[in-house]
């Protein structure tokens, strides 16, 4: 294995050669590609390999490497495997666009500028931060890529020593690099068949060993001890279970971790229990067919679920009462396809057996029967006035069957082989379809005999294929692994990719903002067309996830799967959020009320505006800045602002008489910063001119001026007593000044490049910090040696602060999370995704509940925190979800073994 892999662009062979020579003085070795042989795929096969079998991916950044196609394919790799990315600036990029994942990270500069030998003592020094741990992650990258390879091949699995050390990564996965999907695949193997190995060694001890070594035991050890810390040591292992089976199965992992806090009350299973309770947006399992269930769509109302099913039934659910469904019989063989008629009074469904059959609810006996398909049908669906119905079969045709004049049936052929799915457009006039030929095809129904227009682009079948709810884009689903979403007016497809293997289904939102997708691997994938990529993925499907369909309101989502079981995921679930819109800008501040009613929000559009969270409506837009608004916040009594910004002004407003509104100048620059007191009397501010200013509203002649930052000054706020003053710049360090002897400011260092936040913690014995190094710091004010570092950004970090019970803090990150920390645990951080691009600004409510956030999108978001509660209280309603039936007889089965196997 080598050090490093050095990805760069031909025309920068002579600095990298330089480079590589360097490196080998100073005892690393790195893997280059000199030749430069087109790519091919056993080419691509080594190229993989190499950054693999590497621990650190060196990217050399220039023009020619930032538009090289290769250069981008190599970083593709190296981000899929989560390796540690080191950008080297060689020459600036020129207009070239920066990959984002480079552009997020902190660059080592090599340009002709810069020198040689200081940059290659910086690069040196990144590559052996964490060294271990970087090593260890290539390790175990490396055999689980074998046992992959030797089609998971038990012989393969890690055992012993390995195992609990590579358990013991998987555990701080807060740190970087980050365990790869695969790897936690590979540890939940090794783990299963570790437990497996251990009943059947214990089964083979005699009864005598047990008990002569029980007592030599309990010679040596106080008896209650023992059993504490046999609680602890079991509590701690179904902590680390629950740990390994989250992105696997978060039911899985929930049940595992509340199984780890009924036995003992360690910090490893109250984090693991938050973090499954946060993931796991399951809110209810169906169960009764028996086999496989192939489609799950919703009624018109949402309050209903219609089922298709490998036994040969349709079962309609209601999820009000989760009763026993009501059952359809009749189909002979699997049936593949079930929908609900657009007044949700009768039920559409096809099968292996031919046909398609309509029924009505109310007399569900008498159903029809269309028949005319050879060989199976595969799908079928309702014109949106519910007058006729599509059907696509194993015979390459589809027919349109026209319930009330069947002369007017109609047969639409032209596929070459089997025809997988059909829908109508929403107006009814065109047809889609799709199947075994690799080919998505349009027929107009208003021109008979017209040739269908065809969208080609997949490798394999399509599986599916559905109209958005405007007619002007098509998804469709592959075996190619790919979703696609056709702009009908555009001939060219957006291709999305995250599943593992072939997609079974794919439909749109009721808005068309969304997409939903089904595959193999076992999950359902949330899309974001807007910006193309995959917001959620919901697991837990026990084999392949066959169909998922959006509700009516689009905040639920009906899945069906090979396990027997129709699943419904609440999107809502863990982060319940609330969008905000209207800045015309990048929003760079977002604040809460005191009273948690209201939120206000600055932005670069120059404006600051007050929200009405109960009825998530615009109180007031306020105007006066020339140019960006960095900061905004309420004072103590609520009804006042104050706001700072590029033009390098503090204003207060007064919302009850603008008559008073204040404009307080003397920042050379912009201001960046700018709170209120504790008692509202004085503000604090903070500039680029490096000074730090405390505003007296009452006495003007009482202003101050705190200096001594090298540089501008990001943050500034207030202590709780508003004694104190924390301060943040862009030289790297955190000031905290007492008020009465300004002079003797305290200087905390630490952070490597600028502090972009500052607060104090609301007992002011600590203080937290946010900087572009990608660490949020908490330091203890009394014993400056206990600061503890928080890690997991991927990138600058633009904002941090406490909790209202300081035990936890909130960070907003250019990586686009927002990332909730407990600080009681000492777990990974809840991780709230939703805006797109930079997050600049997370503060909690008042009563900890809730989550405000600005972005880069334009956005504010009020997110509630379902488990930002006491860890009892989500103890308990984890528990009630569970007992509510979530988890299907597999899946209690397995959580039974893994607990008695722990015990």
């Amino acid at each position: 294995m080598a050090d490093l892999f050095i990805s760069y662009a031909r025309e920068d062979q002579d600095f990298v050669r330089r480079l590589h020579r360097a490196l080998s003085r100073r005892g690393k070795e790195g893997w280059v590609d000199w030749e430069g042989i087109p790519p091919t795929a056993a080419w691509m096969a080594e190229i993989r390999s190499a950054i693999g079998g590497a621990d650190a991916f060196v990217f050399v950044l220039s023009p020619d490497s930032a538009e090289s196609k290769v250069c981008g394919d190599e970083l593709g790799i190296a981000l899929e495997q989560n390796k540690r990315i080191v950008p080297l600036l060689r020459r600036p990029p020129d207009g070239q666009e920066v990959p984002g994942a480079l552009a997020e990270l902190n660059w080592i500069f090599f340009r002709d500028e810069d020198g040689f030998d200081e940059p290659i003592h910086a690069l040196v020094e990144a590559l052996e931060t964490d060294l271990d741990r970087v090593r260890l992650h290539t390790r175990l990258l490396v055999r689980a890529r074998d046992w992959q390879e030797r089609d998971r091949d038990p012989s393969r699995l890690l055992r012993g020593a390995d195992l609990r050390e590579a358990e013991a990564f998987i555990s701080q996965a807060e740190a970087r690099p980050e365990p790869t999907a695969l790897q936690r695949e590979y540890l939940a193997a090794s783990r299963q068949l570790a437990t497996r190995r251990q009943r059947l060694l214990l089964g083979g001890v005699s009864l005598a060993l047990v008990i002569s070594l029980a007592l030599a035991a309990l010679a040596y050890i106080e008896r209650g001890t023992a059993i504490a810390n046999q609680k602890t040591a079991k509590s701690r292992e179904l902590a680390a279970l629950a740990t390994l089976q989250l992105p696997l199965d978060p039911q899985i992992s929930l049940a595992l971790a509340l199984a780890a806090n009924h036995v003992g009350d360690t910090s490893q299973a109250g984090a693991a229990l938050l973090r499954a309770a946060f993931d796991d947006q399951l809110i209810a399992t169906l169960q009764g067919h028996d086999g496989p269930v192939y489609a799950a769509n919703y009624s018109p109302e949402g309050r209903r679920v219609v089922s298709a099913g490998g036994d040969g039934t349709v079962r309609v659910w209601d999820l009000d009462r989760r009763a026993r469904a009501q059952v359809l019989t009749g189909h002979r063989g699997r049936v593949t396809a079930a929908a609900f008629s657009p007044d949700g009074r009768r039920v559409l469904s096809a099968g292996q057996d031919g046909t398609v059959r309509v029924w009505d609810l109310e007399h569900p006996g008498a159903s029809r029967v269309l028949t005319g398909h050879r060989g199976g049908v595969e799908g079928a669906a309702y014109s949106p006035d519910g007058g006729r119905v599509v059907s696509a079969g194993d015979d390459g045709t589809v027919r349109v069957w026209n319930l009330e004049h069947p002369a007017a049936n109609r047969v639409l052929t032209g596929a070459r082989g089997r025809v997988l799915a059909a829908a109508f457009s929403p107006d009814g006039h065109r047809v889609v379809g799709a199947g075994d030929d690799a080919v998505v095809r349009v027929w107009d129904l208003a021109r008979p005999g017209s040739a269908p227009r065809l969208l080609a682009g997949h490798q394999g079948s399509v599986q599916g294929a559905a109209f958005s709810p405007d007619g002007r884009r098509v998804v469709s689903a592959g075996d190619d692994g790919t979703v696609r979403v056709w702009d009908l007016a555009h001939p060219a497809s957006r291709v999305l990719t995250g599943h593992q293997g072939r997609v079974n289904s794919a439909a749109f939102s009721p808005d068309g903002r969304r997409v939903v997708s089904a595959g193999y691997d076992g999950t359902v994938r949330i899309w974001d067309l807007e910006h193309g990529d995959s917001t959620r993925v919901l697991a837990g499907h026990q084999g392949s996830a066959y169909s998922a369909a959006f509700s009516p309101d689009g905040k639920r989502v009906a899945s069906a799967g090979g396990d027997g079981a129709i699943r419904i995921w609440d999107l809502d679930q863990g982060a319940r959020t609330r969008v905000l819109a209207g800045h015309q800008g990048r929003v760079y501040a977002a604040a809460f009320s005191p009273d948690g009613h209201r939120v206000v929000s600055g932005a670069t559009d120059a404006t600051v505006r007050v929200w009405d969270l109960d009825r998530s409506s615009l109180l007031r837009v306020l105007t006066g800045h020339r140019g960006s608004v960095y900061a905004a916040a309420f004072a103590p009594d609520g009804h006042r602002l104050v706001s700072a910004g590029a033009d390098g002004t503090v204003r207060v407003w007064d919302l009850a008489h603008p008559a008073a509104d204040r404009v307080l100048t003397g920042h050379r620059g912009s201001s960046n910063a700018a709170a209120f007191s504790p008692d509202g009397h004085r503000i604090v501010s903070a500039g680029f001119d490096g000074t730090v200013r405390i505003w007296d509203l009452d006495h003007p002649a009482a202003n101050r001026v705190l200096t001594g930052h090298r540089g501008g000054v990001e943050a500034a706020a207030f202590s709780p007593d508003g004694r104190r003053v924390v301060s943040g710049g862009d030289d790297g360090t955190v000031r905290v000044w007492d008020l009465d002897h300004p002079a003797a400011a305290r200087v905390l260092l630490g952070h490597n490049g600028s502090v972009e936040g500052a607060a104090f913690s609301p007992d002011g014995r600590d203080v937290v910090s946010a900087g572009d190094d990608g660490t949020v710091r908490v330091w203890d004010l009394a014993h400056p040696a206990a600061t503890r570092v928080l890690t997991g950004h991927k990138g600058r970090v633009f904002g941090a602060g406490f909790s209202p019970d300081g035990r936890r803090v909130v960070s907003a990150g250019g990586d686009g999370t927002v990332r909730i920390w407990d600080l009681s645990l000492g777990s990974d951080p809840l991780v709230i995704t939703g805006h797109q691009g930079s997050v600049y600004s997370a503060r909690f409510s008042p009563d900890g509940q809730r989550v405000v956030s600005g972005g880069h999108d334009r956005t504010v978001r009020v997110v509630t925190c379902t488990v930002c509660r006491p860890l009892a209280q989500v103890l308990a309603e984890a528990q009630h979800r569970l007992d509510q039936g979530l988890l299907t007889p597999g899946e209690r089965e397995f959580v039974a073994e893994r607990v008695k196997a722990e015990g």
